[in-house]
């Protein structure tokens, strides 16, 4: 429960998961397109505002524009990977979203002067085509997933750097990192865990507490042993956070947090690599924590919906 996490994943992504799909191989497309009966709302083209251009737009991204085309276009292609979703509103709004999240990382990346030349995406749409087998098959592919030659090349740019900007991010994950090792007890209510960090206070066994009480299942047969994890290591940021602040030994708590209510004990603290099977969900937590900081630093204004 306190490691599991929503894996981020940006529209750009799932073009690279379709390309690389059965081997390697681009396939076709999953649904028809909008003409042929996918569903997509009408616009509420009356309260949207427009650019010089005339343009209307969805939003805009401290400034940066996110126009109606390029979102209804974005729109069509998910909807070819999810046919029969439950509520088009919800996919709308993940769209919209994950285009917001595209412009913060496209800002980021021109802040640290992260690029990809001309030449090195050549290179990766050459490799496609490649893997399509020939030309005829690869512009059935393009249009299957409605893209223009253009319009594909975009978005693989866009791909390429938002991986850069990853990597940015991460970086600094690799070799020996701080980490502390702790346990915790989860419970429903504030009056719980006080009771419970008395009882603890008053020489009660914490493993025993954290067996007998805890809604974690994750760790409660393990006496609420959280192992060792880095600052980006739970989903839980104000408890890991809690125990990063406490030396070895030392106990805080009721800690709030979406789960529940919180007691927390740091046993150990070291420089240390973070675990191999660890590493790639460590590294999705950093990176969602940095998207998000630059989500609530944006200036960002929602037109639809």
């Amino acid at each position: 429960m306190i490691r599991s996490a929503r894996l981020f994943t940006l529209l750009l992504a799932v073009l690279i998961w379709i390309l690389t799909a059965c081997g390697g191989q681009p396939g076709p497309a999953t649904a028809v397109s909008t003409d042929s009966g996918v569903t997509q709302a009408a616009p509420p083209t009356a309260e949207l505002p427009a650019n010089d251009s005339g343009v209307l737009l969805v939003a805009r991204v401290n400034g940066q524009e996110i126009t109606l085309p390029e979102f209804q276009r974005a729109l069509e292609r998910r909807q070819q990977m999810v046919v029969d979703a439950a509520n088009p509103a919800a996919l709308q709004a993940e769209v919209l979203d994950q285009l917001v999240e595209q412009a913060l990382i496209e800002q980021a990346a021109t802040q640290q002067n992260i690029t990809v030349s001309d030449e090195e995406l050549q290179a990766q749409i050459q490799e496609h085509k490649n893997l399509a087998g020939s030309e005829t098959a690869w512009q059935d592919w393009l249009a299957a997933n409605l893209y223009t030659a253009d319009e594909f090349s975009t978005t693989l740019r866009e791909t390429l750097i938002a991986n850069l900007v990853r990597d940015s991010v991460i970086q600094g994950l690799l070799g020996n990192v701080p980490q502390v090792h702790a346990r915790h007890i989860l419970v429903a209510t504030e009056a719980e865990a006080n009771d419970l960090l008395a009882q603890f206070q008053a020489g009660a066994d914490f493993a025993g507490l954290a067996a007998a009480h805890s809604l974690d299942s994750s760790t409660r047969e393990a006496g609420g042993d959280l192992g060792w994890f880095s600052q980006d290591g739970l989903l839980t940021p104000q408890l890991a956070a809690a125990a990063f602040a406490l030396q070895p030994g030392q106990i805080a708590g009721p800690i709030v947090t979406s789960l529940g209510y919180h007691i927390i004990q740091t046993l150990e603290i070291a420089e240390r690599p973070i675990e191999p099977d660890m590493l790639a969900y460590v590294s999705q937590v950093r990176f969602e924590n940095w998207l998000q900081a630059q989500r609530e630093g944006a200036v960002i204004e929602k037109y639809w919906g």
